[in-house]
């Protein structure tokens, strides 16, 4: 079964969005490397959760195409990088506090007639974390690996 070692997360903050970069290691086992230089297809599948306290989102906020991974010739490891840019709005994982302003009706009317006008979100920090996946092809997730969670801020 394949292992995934030091899996790790990154976010830069960009003019077009937020560059997402998780790393890792995966290890398999002699056997399993002969049967992947033989035709043993092993997928990467990463998914990007937002997290609420301790709990993990319920839906990725944004899952990765499957990869096969490659091995070097006589190696039992890959060290391996997914990169992707995503627009900031999508990273939202929880919602923020509204900010309202009061404005009178009309003016001179009694205070209770004032109008609630929406102006903008308080900005928060996102918790997240990325998990990846490694699965032989066709069949259900054979290991999986979190990363400390990143927060990025406001």
């Amino acid at each position: 079964m394949p292992t995934i070692q030091n899996p790790s997360m990154s976010l830069q903050p960009l003019a077009a969005g937020v560059k997402l970069t998780v790393t890792y290691t995966a290890e398999v086992s002699a056997i399993e490397a002969f049967l992947m230089q033989n035709g043993l297809v092993v997928e990467e599948r990463v998914q990007l959760f937002g997290i609420d306290g301790a709990q993990i989102g319920p839906t990725a906020i944004w899952t990765s195409t499957p990869e096969p991974l490659v091995l070097p010739v006589g190696s039992t490891s890959v060290a391996r990088t997914r990169e992707v840019t995503l627009p900031r709005a999508s990273l939202q994982e929880d919602a923020n506090e509204p900010i309202y302003v009061y404005l009178p009706a009309r003016p001179g009317d009694p205070w209770w007639l004032r109008q609630q006008v929406l102006i903008g979100y308080r900005p928060d920090d996102d918790e997240l974390l990325a998990r990846v996946d490694l699965s032989y092809a066709g069949f259900p997730s054979a290991t999986a690996a979190d990363t400390p969670v990143v927060v990025l801020r406001g």
